[in-house]
């Protein structure tokens, strides 16, 4: 299958029919408005039939409502009808070109297409010619994005809301037309060359056969991926995090693959699955010729494993509740599916019982949409079987690591509320140098307790009357590892997001001290956590550029990277444009976006953007397609990592089984005549040549997001109570020296303190070298006067700032990093030891550090 068929076609019909609805819409309403009598009828109808996806106008109706509406002669007040209806005859002209090119085009397109474009004729006629004046550009208003944490009413009133919208079986999604208006005439094929022969039945019967094998193939080509994936979970390279996030994209993917293909085949929903069963069935009868024999032979288990008929059947079962009993075991009784009760647990689902915090894809669509997805569910759900079968060994591990994840967050939540209940006891509020008043308890409460709730949920046990286990949430979630690791990402989103977000501009001003104290202030120690977070946020966001070595650019950079300060102020030849004003110019908003922490990594961004859009956002197709897209140029930036000789040799086996099938079901080479060459008009796939991209951009992200796993488990808060010890520290015996109290006092009303943000300024701005001497040029020139200059009023401060951070890495430089990386492996009883260390530390000096500075 072509990439722009798997890719770009399925959008373009999904988009033209919405284009074509609203449309219908528009043209209902605009002819009730002009009293059009029909149109009543019409709309009642419409009414009547709300909700069925399968309710179209007749092509008859809509021009007996454009006709009506064109003979009123009344200019049209609303055009944006007129809009979706061009929109939606680009579209469908698109689609007609395509199937023009592949030799598949039909009446259908060039029917509707004539139609609209005429109805398009008629209604112009109605807009007045100002109404097709080009208006100026408005400029774009910022876009601002809010983390929203929902608390457990809020999950479950957005999970009751989604479960309303639950649709019952929908009809087919086809065109209405009407038989008694007469069809024009269609438009003529292109010419064909008349040596070329029509295509066959048997032909086009092949064709569509190998159409299926090579759709088949991309598929087993994604669970290669989703069993590597789980592979490396099994063996501790990646968490279950990571492996759900890349499943759950598969999922998606293999979605968007399974419409490409319905499209293609005109296929009805659920019929896909019916085919590939003949397909298969056909593929176990015995060879018909010993050559197709000779090229290998598959065997019959491994061809229903290739086919996913375990999936099929099970959720046959599920769906089709009339459907006749399965076949009997030993003791007479129906064989029973093993994983039948994990599926039928959706049913509670379904009825609320289970609030779940983060919906994975093939949980969205057998909850949303059973019936128009019967195509895609069963090979869906054949991955979780593989998922399952893979993760069997760890279950009980995935369950303890799910329940020791909920209470790690909400401990590292309750940690920090209480630090700053005490600071405010204390009447020392905790500054996060920024401009409003932050208390994490008012954001963290409600997700504190929705994640205990959660963690609830995974330990309860259930007895039938006959005294039988019942399945229960951490069974279910358990079995389905990629809801499991999309549940702890959901709350690590959560939890991290605020905390970036909210302490970046202190944790900015730290690194710019440390960074002085490391160039002039003699500091010889790496501060590890630092470190780590400089790095992975980037220099260049934090010092604007590489780091600063010279004082001159301190105080600058500075005030560049925490403020929105222009670096025109800074220009030797700048000059205030009115002498009265005092403030410095402003940098551009575009500027803004480079300044300050990214609350996600690149690649985690766009998940985030992606899993934020709802599932009926026309755009949302559009957010898989960037992951994808930052994925292929992150690839191409970098050396992919090679696969393993395992991985190889599976791929190569999955090649070689695809090429069995093809030979199977293609007839033999017919005799070479002599003086005639005889080409088959359908050739056999190479699956040595096949389209791979997506696989190998699903391994890809699988790679970057193992490489970010250690960030993505770093506490941003711990470290910030840290860090906060140690600047009060130094505010108290440093920065509210007499110099700069003093500076300060110049400035602004003597009677009130100066915050920590205007201290470390102007600590920064003593700094600045004044203008040397001929003397210290000429040495300069001649390769002299590297050392610090004498002019460097604060070094005694500096200094006295350099001995309390060595001091502080010495204890705990690196402590925040520690506990990541034990995050990270889910080393719960490590990560208990240390906080256990922490607490008996802090209880042997006399009790929480901050307070006892104060």
């Amino acid at each position: 299958m072509d990439p722009y068929r798997r890719n770009e076609l399925p959008e373009t019909v999904r988009r033209y029919k919405a284009y074509t609805d609203q449309f219908e819409q528009w043209l209902i309403k605009t002819a009730i408005q002009r009293e059009v009598e029909v149109a009543e009828i019409i709309n009642t109808k419409a009414q009547k039939n709300k909700g069925k996806k399968g309710y179209r106008l007749a092509i008859g109706q809509q021009k007996q409502l454009v006709e009506a509406i064109a003979s009123t002669n009344t200019p049209l007040n609303d055009t944006s009808g007129l809009l979706d209806l061009s929109d939606a005859i680009r579209s469908r002209k698109e689609v007609a070109e395509y199937h023009r090119f592949q030799n598949s085009e039909d009446d259908g397109h060039a029917y509707f297409n004539l139609n609209l474009e005429g109805f398009m004729t008629s209604l112009s006629r109605l807009v007045v010619p100002k109404m097709f004046r080009s208006e100026e550009p408005k400029e774009k208003s910022p876009v601002t994005y809010l983390l929203r944490f929902g608390g457990p009413d809020t999950v479950a009133e957005e999970q009751n809301e989604r479960l309303k919208k639950m649709r019952e079986e929908e009809d087919e999604d086809v065109e209405v037309e009407d038989d008694s208006q007469p069809r024009p005439v269609p438009v003529p094929p292109k010419k064909k060359n008349p040596d070329e022969q029509p295509m066959t039945e048997a032909e086009t019967l092949l064709q569509t056969e190998h159409t299926l094998i090579c759709f088949l193939y991309n598929y087993n080509r994604l669970r290669l991926v989703v069993r590597d994936t789980w592979d490396a979970y099994h063996n501790g390279e990646i968490t279950a995090v990571t492996a759900g996030l890349v499943t759950d994209l598969v999922q998606s993917h293999l979605h968007q693959d399974v419409n490409a293909i319905t499209e293609e085949l005109e296929l009805r929903p659920g019929e896909l699955p019916i085919l590939l069963h003949t397909l298969q069935k056909k593929l176990n009868t015995p060879h018909d010729h010993p050559a197709q024999a000779a090229d290998g032979i598959v065997e019959v288990h491994h061809v229903r494993y290739l086919f996913a008929y375990e999936g099929t059947y099970l959720f046959l079962r599920y769906h089709r509740k009339d459907a006749p009993p399965g076949p009997l075991d030993a003791e007479g009784k129906p064989h029973k599916h093993w994983a039948s009760n994990w599926i039928h647990f959706y049913d509670l689902i379904r009825k609320s019982e289970l609030k779940l915090p983060k919906w994975d894809h093939f949980t969205e669509e057998i909850l949303m949409h059973p019936s128009p997805s019967r195509s895609y569910l069963p090979l869906g759900l054949q991955i979780i079987l593989d998922v399952i079968d893979i993760t069997n060994p760890d279950s009980r591990k995935l369950l303890f690591d799910l329940r020791e994840h909920g209470l790690e967050v909400s401990n590292c939540i309750r940690l920090h509320i209480e630090f700053e209940d005490r600071m405010w006891a204390n009447d020392n509020k905790p500054d996060y140098f920024t401009s409003e008043e932050v208390k994490f308890s008012n954001t963290y409460l409600a997700t504190a307790t929705h994640l205990l709730e959660w963690v609830q949920e995974l330990i309860k046990s259930k007895t039938g009357p006959d005294g039988e286990q019942i399945m229960t949430a951490g069974v279910f979630v358990t079995l389905h590892a990629t809801l499991a690791g999309m549940s702890m990402w959901h709350f690590n989103v959560s939890y991290q997001g605020a905390a970036i977000v909210k302490t970046q501009w202190f944790v900015n001003a730290l690194a710019h001290l440390y960074n002085a104290a490391r160039q002039i202030g003699g500091l010889d120690l790496e501060w590890p956590d630092l470190e780590f977070l400089i790095k992975t946020q980037g220099e260049k966001r934090i010092f604007q550029g590489d780091r600063p070595t010279s004082p001159d650019d301190f105080f600058s950079r500075f005030l560049l990277s925490s403020t929105a300060v222009s670096s025109r102020a800074f220009a030797s030849d700048y000059r205030h444009g009115n002498t009265k004003s005092q403030h410095m110019p402003n940098m551009s908003s575009s500027a803004q976006k480079n300044h300050g922490f990214i609350p996600d990594l690149p690649l985690e961004m766009k998940i985030r953007e992606f899993y934020t859009t709802n599932s009926t956002d026309e755009n949302r197709w559009i957010r898989r397609h960037a992951v994808f897209n930052y994925l292929h140029t992150k690839r191409e930036e970098s050396t992919p990592v090679a696969d393993s000789k395992e991985v190889l040799t599976r791929l190569e086996d999955l090649r070689k089984a695809f090429k069995s099938f093809t030979t199977k079901i293609s007839p033999p080479k017919p005799k070479k005549r002599k003086g005639k060459k005889s080409k088959p008009k359908v050739n056999k796939p190479d699956f040595w040549s096949q389209d791979e991209t997506h696989a190998d951009l699903l391994t890809t992200m699988r790679t970057e997001l193992a490489a970010n796993e250690v960030h993505n488990n770093f506490d941003y808060l711990s470290f910030y109570r840290r860090a906060f010890t140690l600047v009060m520290a130094i505010r108290e015996k440093v920065l509210l020296g007499d110099r700069l109290r003093s500076l300060h006092a110049t400035h602004v009303d003597e009677e009130k303190e100066p915050s920590n943000f205007t201290l470390i300024c102007e600590l920064f701005r003593e700094m600045r070298i004044g203008e040397k001497t001929r003397a210290e040029k000429e040495d300069e020139e001649k390769g002299l006067g590297t050392q610090l200059s004498t002019k460097v009023v604060p070094v005694g401060q500096l200094g006295a700032v350099t001995d309390m951070i060595r001091d502080l890495i010495g204890r705990e430089g690196g402590e925040e990093l520690k506990r990541a990386q034990l995050r990270r492996d889910r080393d719960w009883e490590g990560l208990k030891a240390a906080y256990a260390a922490e607490e008996e530390k802090e209880a042997a000096v006399g009790g929480d550090v901050v307070l006892a500075a104060e």
